[in-house]
């Protein structure tokens, strides 16, 4: 045992094997510092971008994906070499197959190369590397679609949106230039979210495409998810702007079907709206609008003074000149047809040149069609005004405000509750 222990020690301290380990050491050392060094200039080379210095970089480190790529960049658009570049790029994809970047480079070369069917491979090879990254999928849906692949760009773009919602209204803008067509956009690209239809709603609205917009909002209704206000209201302004009065009607019924606070706003058959102030003035849609805040006129709701609910409508006169107070409620109505009209009115030290009363006016021509009632001075108590009037022939919407006969100044206060519109004829429809 002592003697292999000797001879073991003998051999371990064995001078040329001392040399051999050495110079082994040193040649490993030598090949990892060259490598480093290699390493590290190529991508001091690569930091420079120009031609020479990147095909120094790529032969250097002839396994770095990244400097090939920035070759095919300099040689595709500062010299203008499609097929040069696209062999860089081939090399990139080659190395890093993963880089969708590397891909959509390529394809662009082929592009200018021609070649659609290596543009299509490589757009497809881009989508698979990253499909919810999002630059990375718009660029290869534009791609696609441009070349003519409609399919493919809808699948790219609708994988987008299920990642990146925020994308829509780019994405759906893009869609709609290039195909026009609406029901493929719904079937192909949105997903079936409120949020989604309501971005192309929008879009279709504001470039005319009414008829498309129109249908668009039947879409979203089936969907029966519950809908923003402030979007189903900008579309019901826009359909009254239009003077689409049967479809701004359609849309506040679904509205009101899909919301059910926004339910409360109607009672029974009475035409108006929110007739006891009892909800929030949606100052929008056919609940009442008023001015804004710092005019003639101040608008509250009170709840210390109520005839039948819980609160009513307070007008506040400042003493400045009134024409039309400027508030109001459209109201859908039938040509030709009998209307009852009944309201709560209340006023204190309520001083004007000319009584103050509810007018209908044509929503579009301003005519006047009936007024009722004369509030002046103080009345004590809550009094009930009434009245009753035939619709004109071609009357679709009318307008409830209050207002007076001839501009004047006006002090004072009014209360406005239990307000009320019906059809004499119990086969009038309402909206």
């Amino acid at each position: 045992m002592k003697a292999d222990k000797a001879q073991f020690q003998d051999r371990s301290l064995s001078p040329w094997r001392k040399v051999l380990l050495l110079l082994a050491g040193y040649a490993f050392a030598t090949v990892f510092l060259l490598s480093v060094t290699l390493v590290y200039v190529a991508y001091r080379e690569s930091q420079k971008l120009d031609k020479a210095h990147l095909e120094r970089a790529v032969r250097l480190n002839p396994l770095e994906a990244e400097y090939r790529a920035k070759l095919g960049q300099w040689t595709l658009f500062a010299e203008n070499n499609a097929g040069e570049a696209a062999r860089s790029f081939e090399s990139a994809t080659r190395l890093n197959p993963y880089e969708a970047r590397y891909w959509l480079a390529l394809a662009t070369a082929r592009l200018q190369l021609a070649d659609t069917t290596g543009e299509f491979e490589a757009v497809r090879n881009a989508a698979a590397a990253a499909p919810t990254t999002p630059e990375i999928a718009w660029e290869a849906g534009i791609h696609l679609m441009v070349g003519g692949h409609e399919r493919e760009a809808l699948h790219t773009f609708r994988t987008l949106l299920g990642s990146a919602p925020g994308e829509c209204d780019r994405v759906v803008a893009l869609c709609w230039r290039a195909l026009h067509d609406r029901q493929r956009i719904l079937n192909e690209v949105l997903p079936r979210e409120q949020s989604a239809y309501l971005t192309f709603l929008r879009l279709l609205a504001n470039t005319g495409a009414y008829d498309d917009a129109d249908e668009v909002w039947k879409a979203t209704v089936d969907l029966g998810q519950p809908i923003p206000k402030q979007s189903a209201l900008m579309y019901i302004d826009d359909l009254l702007r239009r003077e689409n009065v049967p479809s701004a009607a359609s849309a506040w019924r679904s509205l009101l079907s899909l919301d059910p606070a926004l339910r409360r706003y109607r009672q029974d058959e009475n035409l108006v709206m929110n007739s006891r102030f009892e909800e929030p003035l949606l100052d929008d849609g056919f609940d009442w609008r008023f001015p804004a805040p710092g005019g003639a006129v101040e608008f509250s709701l009170d709840s210390n003074e109520a005839r039948a609910g819980s609160a009513s409508l307070l007008l506040t006169f400042r003493g400045d000149v009134v024409g039309d107070t400027g508030l109001y409620q459209a109201i859908v109505v039938h040509p030709e047809t009998e209307y009852s009209f009944r309201a709560t009115v209340k006023s204190s030290e309520l001083v004007s040149a000319t009584p103050l009363r509810f007018e209908f006016r044509d929503a579009y021509s301003g005519e006047l069609a009936a007024t009722t009632g004369e509030f002046v001075g103080t009345t004590g108590d809550w009094i009930t005004v009434t009245g009753r009037f035939r619709t004109a022939p071609k009357s679709r919407l009318l307008k409830l405000g209050v207002g007076h006969a001839a501009a004047s100044h006006v002090a004072g206060k009014m209360w406005i509750d239990s307000v009320e519109l019906k059809p004499l004829d119990a086969n009038a429809a309402g909206r």
